[in-house]
């Protein structure tokens, strides 16, 4: 069984996880691992600590990533699942291929490689370069683009405009993934994301937490529904709106209209897969304090007020509870932001 748990602070959401970890393992015993699932280090340490305050011990916490967790319970038997580190290696073993970069179809790739000279060392740079950046790319393609990748043992899948980039990768895919591809040949054998999760038969028993993710790829969702009809998932996951906003129009603020469409698309699966059935924490920020620009804004989405055509009355000043930078680039934009915070 999937379950939700979904509120607009993260605060709640850990106070929510403690008292279920704490239940559980009055449940279980505490020498049961208890499973959580979390997006980073950072988010790892942050539940930890949260968990002790809470019950005065973290103990017995089995924590891992999502991509671990993944790689773990989707695995089929006598193989691994494909992570960056061998599907860069594969992809290495390609391009170290003459017979293979020459054919015609790999055009683009022979022209990036020896866009430094001919020079070997030269060419290998760019081999080992290209690799990596394929290992990268083929492992998020797993996460969220599996229809393509199944479709590729068939034919091409995209429009023309982009048949040039997708014609020497679905090459590449096949020569890793295809009936004789490197991957059939390892040991033990490697298996995709997608088709592991897709093969999945035996879910793991007992009950497993994920823990603060705004959103996920489409294979991660799939995995989540696997998991539970074989045992129990509860997912706790931010959401700025409490109650059913996947229909947002012109009417709503307008930070959801420009930006919510990420973690609307992640409500609406997660919903889906729990069968709309959830459990709110979620908190008005306008009682959670002194009344302040940001948190009128906050409880505007929170609330899905409509956008305002007039000022507020009585109007709130400029208390530098928001501020809006604006530079050159989206990379400059996220530079002073590190740089603030």
């Amino acid at each position: 069984m999937v379950r939700l748990v979904y509120s607009n602070r993260t605060e709640e959401l850990l106070a929510e996880l403690a008292a279920r970890v704490r239940a559980q393992q009055a449940r279980d015993g505490a020498l049961t691992p208890v499973r959580i699932v979390v997006p980073s280090a950072a988010v790892e340490g942050y539940v930890r600590l949260g968990i002790a305050r809470e019950q005065g011990i973290a103990a017995n916490l089995d924590v891992a990533l999502l991509t671990r967790f993944a790689g773990a319970v989707a695995a089929p038997a006598g193989a691994r699942v494909a992570d960056a580190g061998s599907l860069e290696a594969m992809a290495l073993e390609l391009l170290l291929d003459d017979a293979l970069v020459s054919e015609p179809i790999l055009a683009p790739v022979r022209a990036y490689l020896r866009a430094a000279g001919d020079e070997a060392d030269a060419v290998d740079v760019r081999r080992v370069q290209l690799a990596a950046r394929l290992g990268r790319t083929f492992e998020e393609y797993t996460y969220s683009r599996g229809d393509m990748l199944s479709g590729w043992a068939s034919g091409p899948v995209l429009d023309d405009a982009h048949a040039d980039v997708e014609s020497w990768q679905r090459r590449l895919w096949l020569a890793m993934f295809g009936e004789s591809g490197l991957a059939r040949r390892r040991a033990p054998r490697i298996v995709p994301l997608h088709e592991a999760v897709r093969t999945l038969a035996a879910a793991p028993a007992g009950t497993i937490h994920v823990f603060g993710f705004a959103h996920v790829a489409r294979t991660f969702h799939e995995l989540f529904e696997r998991v539970g009809k074989g045992g129990e998932i509860v997912i706790y996951a931010p959401s700025p709106c409490e109650g059913f906003w996947e229909d947002v129009d012109r009417g709503d603020p307008t930070l959801l209209q420009l930006w919510g469409r990420p973690g609307r698309e992640n409500v609406r699966s997660l919903n889906a897969g729990a069968g709309f059935d959830h459990d709110d924490r979620f908190v008005d920020p306008l009682s959670d304090g002194p009344r302040s620009l940001l948190r009128q804004v906050q409880s505007d989405v929170l609330r899905r007020e409509p956008a305002r055509e007039a000022p507020l009355s009585p109007p709130l000043a400029d208390d530098g509870s928001i501020v809006v930078l604006e530079h050159a680039s989206i990379r400059r934009e996220c530079e002073a932001v590190a740089g603030a915070v």
